[in-house]
């Protein structure tokens, strides 16, 4: 997975005219084909980009508006090439929001708030024991 951390890693190595679709395309080239990779954007021109070449299999479309979605989710379809990343919402969703997400368009929502936000349960186990007879220990 590509983040935003390791495109910030790799713009200040590469300079500012080396675009997301190059960086896909070398990691790409250095994995082998049935890994999956993702790469994550935070806007629509980084989804240009990274629909420009044919690196990710997977891009997550990060703290997008619902209207930003909508218009990925077009992008993608007017891409050419055989290969079209699945799209993936992430960031900011919750419970009460994931259904208007879903009517985007995209292929798989992650909800973070599942793990990071859900309560937990404080769970003691006890054992006693009770002796039954002449240097036995019984549970």
């Amino acid at each position: 997975m590509l983040k935003d951390t390791h495109l910030a890693a790799w713009g200040k190595q590469s300079g500012p005219a080396q675009s997301l679709a190059e960086l896909a395309a070398q990691v790409r080239a250095a994995l082998p084909r049935e890994m999956t990779l993702w790469l994550e954007v935070e806007s629509l021109e980084q989804l240009a980009a990274a629909l420009a070449g044919d690196g990710p299999d997977i891009i997550l479309l990060d703290n997008m508006t619902t209207q930003q979605m909508r218009q990925a989710v077009r992008m993608r379809r007017q891409r050419r090439g055989t290969r079209r990343p699945l799209l993936e919402a992430s960031g900011g969703i919750s419970l009460a929001n994931v259904a208007a997400i879903a009517r985007t368009g995209v292929d798989r929502i992650s909800v973070g708030a599942l793990t990071h936000s859900a309560p937990s349960l404080d769970v003691a186990m006890e054992v006693l024991f009770e002796k039954s007879g002449p240097g036995s220990t019984a549970c």
